[in-house]
């Protein structure tokens, strides 16, 4: 019988099998659950009771992960795998799953995998590409780490080095003409990639164009833009061989729904504009003007619709928050006593509806983390983070795909023990929505009303206002991105943003002093519109 240790670490679970090096160890009493309390972090189990109790061991490790808010899962020996992801897939809290063993994916697991319905990222070291693809079309990301030993340069310059990579890649680019090796590894690429997309040639030559055709038509390759970057050393080339390449274009697109684009040079497109011009050519552009900015017009009517939607939706939840402290009763009220730097003891009082609003949350968008609102403007949503900065920069509340993005806090940040800087993210949009109003801040009518300065930040549990103490506009810069400093770091980082400051709010600010930032773009994205405020 082995004993597995069950660890759990800030977002993480991890399970190893557990070395015993006491005899007490060895003599542990068995008692109902067959396992021993080292800590409040550390549990041990049989490896035949987690098999043969697994819906008690899902029901229990399911409140335990609710209450310690864990999204990872780390299993460390290949023994154990199939056992705790039998416990572990019902488990909704738990989305990221680590294999440590260098081990390939067997069925046993793979049959797992797939039975994960909560899944959404896999790193592992190896799996078969039929099972990859699989899951990937359950919209599971895997990761692997094993990489491909290759010395054809194809490989080297875009960096194809494991199998994901080969996998996901959307944009492979060619500086060099390829020779044999290079063919091969990418004729290998094409047969494993299920996402490319586009082509980048910087070194061109009409027989490479040829056998990439060719590759990509024996492939089973289609919708692949392959853009020929014109340069100097190339122009003739390209000018010599137009003929041949209209040829191949008119195959790619006949075979592979594919075709090739020459992207000129700038100092090209000068030197040559008024040869190539044409009244046709006059008719042509306007034509295309026209259909674009008509494009452009319906996009951001699209967008603006589907965030006016995404608002609708929340706003009914938002009437949850609007009684936050109006109806605070002994039955809905949960008190937490905080100690400060002095010694004094503060209560911080949630109403516990509260809570109830951020599950409604929740279950539209799980990356739901706070609700942050600015007086005096549109501002007054939830907001959202994930394990990056790019994700809502182009996805609403529901997740879908919109220009206009959704509010976001930086993925660095811990909102469960505050950092120094907390960094809150918008876009300017186009109309009222997002970080769109938050220019109004720049109005003197604005930042001299008090009943603006307040900003109020609420995370699940705790209330929480903001003084505003620094609002300005400068150039792109991320200097004003760093989340915690040294004392001495935080003196500094206090005097360059408050001298940046548009206006002095005369608030005190120290080292023991933490803060949010909000930031978004100005002059079309030239610039950054940043406000500091302290929280109180």
């Amino acid at each position: 019988m082995k004993k597995i240790l069950v660890s759990f670490n800030n977002d993480t679970i991890n399970f190893k099998n557990k070395i015993d090096k006491t005899k007490e160890e060895k003599d542990l009493t068995k008692t109902l659950m067959n396992t021993n309390v080292i800590s409040n972090d550390e549990l041990i189990f049989s490896d035949t009771y987690l098999k043969n109790n697994v819906s008690i061991m899902t029901s229990f490790l399911n409140e335990l992960v609710r209450e310690k808010k864990i999204s990872k899962l780390v299993i460390e020996d290949a023994d154990v795998i199939v056992p705790i992801l039998d416990i572990t897939n019902n488990i909704k809290y738990i989305t990221k799953l680590y294999i440590i063993p260098d081990i390939t994916i067997n069925y046993k697991i793979y049959e797992r995998l797939l039975n994960g319905s909560y899944l959404k990222y896999i790193n592992c070291f190896e799996i078969p590409s039929f099972m990859l693809e699989k899951l990937s079309n359950n919209d599971v990301v895997v990761d692997l780490r094993c990489e491909i030993v290759s010395i054809s340069n194809f490989v080297y310059q875009n960096n194809l080095v494991n199998y994901t990579k080969l996998y996901y890649r959307k944009t492979i680019k060619i500086f060099t003409r390829l020779n044999n090796d290079d063919l091969n590894d990418f004729e290998t690429f094409c047969q494993i990639n299920r996402n490319l997309k586009t082509i980048y040639i910087y070194d061109y030559d009409v027989k490479l164009i040829e056998n990439i055709y060719k590759v990509l038509e024996k492939t089973n390759k289609r919708n692949v833009k392959i853009l020929i970057h014109q340069n100097l050393d190339n122009t003739d080339s390209i000018n010599s061989s137009i003929k041949e390449l209209k040829l191949i274009n008119r195959k790619l697109i006949k075979n592979c729904d594919s075709k090739i684009k020459i992207v000129y040079s700038m100092d090209y497109i000068s030197k040559n504009f008024v040869k190539q011009l044409s009244i046709t050519n006059i008719k042509t552009c306007l034509l295309i003007v026209i259909v674009l900015e008509f494009v452009v017009f319906v996009s951001v009517k699209v967008n603006n619709y589907k965030t006016e939607k995404n608002i609708d939706e929340v706003e009914e939840i938002a009437d949850d928050l609007s009684y936050y402290f109006d109806e605070v009763t002994d039955d809905n009220v949960v008190v937490d006593e905080e100690v400060d730097s002095n010694n004094n003891v503060g209560v911080n009082a949630y109403n516990t509806r509260y809570e109830q609003a951020f599950d409604k949350l929740s279950a539209i968008n799980s990356d739901t983390k706070a609700w942050l609102t600015v007086n005096g403007t549109n501002i007054n949503y939830p907001v959202v983070q994930t394990d990056n900065n790019d994700f809502y920069l182009n996805h609403d509340f529901n997740r879908d795909v919109n220009a206009n993005g959704w509010i976001f806090i930086d993925y660095r940040n811990n909102l469960d023990n505050l950092d120094q800087n907390t960094i809150i993210y918008g876009h300017n949009n186009k109309g009222s929505t997002m970080f769109a109003t938050l220019k109004l801040v720049l109005n003197e009518s604005w930042y001299k009303n008090e009943n603006n300065l307040n900003i109020t930040f609420n995370t699940l549990g705790k209330s929480m206002q903001a003084r505003v103490f620094s609002i300005y506009v400068v150039d792109n810069t991320s200097d004003y991105l760093y989340i915690n400093f040294s004392d001495e770091d935080y003196v500094n980082f206090i005097n360059l943003i408050k001298g940046r400051s548009m206006y002095d709010f005369g608030v005190d600010f120290t080292t023991n002093d933490k803060m949010i930032t909000l930031s978004t773009c100005s002059d079309r994205g030239d610039k950054r519109l940043v406000v500091h405020a302290k929280i109180l």
